[in-house]
């Protein structure tokens, strides 16, 4: 029996990895996927065993994400929706929802009883998600840790295009206009609430539900917020809510090793 597991979630911006002993958490990484997401995962995960001092070879490994099909070395791979579901549940097992917005794609999934029953995945369109976010951020010449500080959501400019190649050209129409940022990226996140809370209504939640969001947009509170008040539901996080497709390949593949 493997004494660890190693989680992967080799998503389509960031690789995501999990040292998992006993059911507890002891190492976590985040690192750009780059263009070898497989070598790059395999650095990952022994620079992370180096770091706590386990032998490799005493690790069950897991891999979910885009890139999961080509991490050769896991023991098992998984779906994107029973990790995600899987590692919130192991973050808040009083959420009955997860709600995760990736780089490229956004996932709505319902729980029941601490397992996936339904979910929803928009992965045809960049809009709504990290990539476009990362766009905006890009054109308006400012950090994702500003986000919060910076926008303004009590004038936000109307984006009329949720499309990322529109989208663009509108906020480049803004800039020119002399709008200002705050107003801009205030508009921006109001757009992203609009489109996501369109895919939560799909799955009728009740209306007591908890959701908890994931993934690299989980730490903006401001969009949070936004998607909490439009839904008129609580919208929880964690400090460890981008790592949840990690955690729930780690907890999955634990069985491989007894």
């Amino acid at each position: 029996m493997k004494q660890y597991s190693i989680g992967i979630d080799s998503g389509s911006t960031f690789c995501k990895t999990v040292l998992i002993h006993n059911g507890s958490i002891i190492g976590s990484d985040i690192r750009p996927t780059g263009w070898q997401p497989a070598e790059n995962a395999l650095k990952q995960i022994k620079d992370l065993t180096a770091r706590f001092e386990v032998d490799l070879s005493q690790c069950a490994i897991g891999a979910t994400g885009y890139g999961r099909d080509i991490i050769y070395f896991a023991d098992k791979t998984i779906t994107e929706i029973t990790c995600h579901a899987r590692g919130a549940v192991f973050l808040d097992n009083t959420i009955g929802g997860v709600l995760d917005i990736g780089g490229q794609d956004c996932k709505v999934i319902k729980i029941s009883n601490g397992k996936p029953v339904d979910f929803l995945m928009n992965d045809k369109c960049a809009a709504g998600t990290g990539k476009f976010l990362d766009m905006v951020c890009s054109r308006l010449e400012l950090d994702f840790s500003e986000i919060d500080k910076l926008a303004n959501l009590e004038q936000p400019e109307k984006i009329n295009n949720m499309c990322a190649v529109f989208a663009e050209s509108e906020i480049i129409g803004l800039i020119a206009k002399g709008k200002d940022r705050d107003v801009i990226l205030g508009g921006v996140l109001e757009a992203i609430t609009a489109k996501v809370t369109q895919m939560v209504v799909r799955m009728s939640f009740n209306r007591d539900v908890r959701l908890i969001m994931t993934g690299g947009l989980s730490h903006i509170q401001s969009l949070t917020t936004l998607i909490g008040d439009k839904l008129g539901v609580p919208i929880v996080t964690h400090d460890m809510s981008v790592l949840a497709g990690a955690i729930g390949a780690s907890l999955a593949v634990v069985a491989v090793g007894e």
